[in-house]
C-alpha cells in the first residue's frame, strides 16, 4: 500500500491532520483529523506488504478483540482507498 502524494501530516495544536496539497485542497476543501489507531495505521501502511500484515501489525501493537479489529481496519483502509489517501500497490491489497 502506498500513501498518496498529495497529502501531508501535520500536528496543530494536538490534533493529527493530513492536509491535501495542490489541486486536491480545492477539491476536497478540507482536512482529515487522524487519531489513535488511524494515524498508527496511517504512520506504518507503508511498511505491510498486505492487509493481513497490517492486522497482525496492528494487533501485536493493540490489545482488540481480533475480529472487531479486522472489521475496523477493513472499514478504515477502504475509505482512505475511497478518498485517494491510500493507493493500493499489490494484489494483497
Amino acid at each position: 500500500m502506498k500513501k498518496a502524494q498529495n497529502f501531508i501530516k501535520r500536528t496543530i495544536d494536538g490534533e493529527v491532520l493530513l492536509v491535501p496539497l495542490g489541486e486536491l485542497a480545492q477539491k476536497l476543501n478540507g482536512l482529515i483529523s487522524l487519531h489513535g489507531v488511524a494515524e498508527y495505521i496511517w504512520d506504518h501502511v507503508e511498511e505491510t506488504a498486505s492487509f493481513e500484515d497490517l492486522v497482525d501489525k496492528l494487533q501485536a501493537e493493540y490489545d482488540v478483540d481480533p475480529q472487531e479489529l479486522v472489521r475496523d481496519t477493513e472499514a478504515f483502509v477502504n475509505q482512505m482507498i475511497y478518498l485517494g489517501l491510500l493507493v493500493p500497490d499489490t494484489k494483497q491489497w
